[in-house]
């Protein structure tokens, strides 16, 4: 339920800001941080890679370069999960 609820606020902040926020850092722990939330989240929901989409746009990142991140961040949490099934 808080995901839900964290998801529909980050939408409604997208659909009301002005102008495009755009973060600076570029710290090695914050990245692996999205990445640790990516898994984890994941995990819970079946979704690992809105995280990183949202870390991608926070960054102003162009959609071309975000989907290189997050489409194979998706895939390969994806096959993690379902090895770890077998």
């Amino acid at each position: 339920m808080f995901f839900g609820l964290l998801l529909a606020a980050y939408s409604a902040y997208s659909l009301t800001r002005s102008a495009r926020a755009v973060l600076t850092t570029d710290a090695r722990l914050s990245q692996c941080a999205v990445g640790f939330l990516g898994g984890f989240v994941g995990g819970l929901t079946a979704m690992p890679g809105v995280a990183v989409a949202i870390w991608c746009e926070l960054h102003g990142l162009p959609k071309n370069d975000q989907r290189a991140l997050v489409l194979p961040f998706i895939l390969i949490m994806q096959t993690f999960g379902i090895g770890l099934l077998f």
